[in-house]
């Protein structure tokens, strides 16, 4: 497809005059978190969440509900382990310790973007628990 801006052929995201990079096509965001990756019409390249943000996510008697400003992660039963709160890239971000059956994290001072709440194995779920989360502007 080639792009033309009042009859004249104008270059595409990709600086290549009459190339196929232009807004709505395929292209990858680098985050594996991501699906659906197009050019958006900044030529911004970005995905959708592959799982829906604001969804409720459970697996393994674990429930992680968002809303502005934080998270609250619920357990169905007792839970006494560790837990930490990395970046999309994998940095931790913050750590601590999950006592009970609730857990609330603020997220008003995060960055937007995607992050991962990673529980450390213990009795109620022997292998772990990793949350996905998204914290977008506004919070």
């Amino acid at each position: 497809a080639m792009a033309r801006a009042e009859g004249t052929d104008v270059a595409d995201c990709a600086g290549i005059v009459g190339g196929s990079a232009v807004p709505g096509s395929a292209c990858d965001d680098g985050d594996p978190l991501t699906v659906n990756d197009v050019l958006d019409t900044e030529c911004q390249c970005a995905g959708e969440l592959g799982t829906g943000v604001g969804a409720l996510e459970q697996e393994q008697g674990f429930v992680l509900e968002r809303s502005v400003g934080s998270i609250m992660i619920r357990a169905d039963r007792a839970v006494d382990a560790d837990y930490q709160v990395l970046s999309g890239q994998g940095s931790t971000i913050r750590t601590g310790r999950m006592r009970g059956d609730r857990l609330l994290i603020d997220t008003g001072t995060l960055a937007a973007g995607t992050y991962l709440w990673v529980l450390a194995p213990h009795a109620a779920a022997p292998s772990g628990v990793t949350r996905r989360f998204v914290v977008n502007e506004g919070r």
